[in-house]
């Protein structure tokens, strides 16, 4: 399994090396703090297979990965994972 996938401010990363292979959806997507703590994103949800090699059991992976966010802006049409499935997030 590879490392979570740090975000950007987009649903989608490109990352230019391995970002996903087949079998990393719904695996964790997050972003760094500048004092070094992360917030979650996401969950990974696609990637584009071939395009990068990954390494692991599964080396034809994604350079691109398609995440489903958390939480989308106030006003947005539609709703984020935590808010559709009425979840929250463990703070520690």
């Amino acid at each position: 399994m590879r490392a979570p996938v740090p975000a950007g401010s987009s649903n989608h990363i490109v990352a230019g090396g391995c970002a996903a292979a087949p079998g990393d959806s719904g695996g964790p997507v997050y972003s760094y703090r500048s004092d070094g703590r992360v917030d979650a994103r996401g969950t990974v949800s696609a990637g584009v297979t071939g395009t990068a090699a990954c390494p692991g059991v599964s080396p034809n992976g994604s350079s691109t990965v398609w995440y489903a966010p958390l939480l989308r802006p106030v006003g947005d049409a539609q709703i984020g994972s935590l808010t559709y499935y009425g979840a929250s997030l463990i703070q520690g």
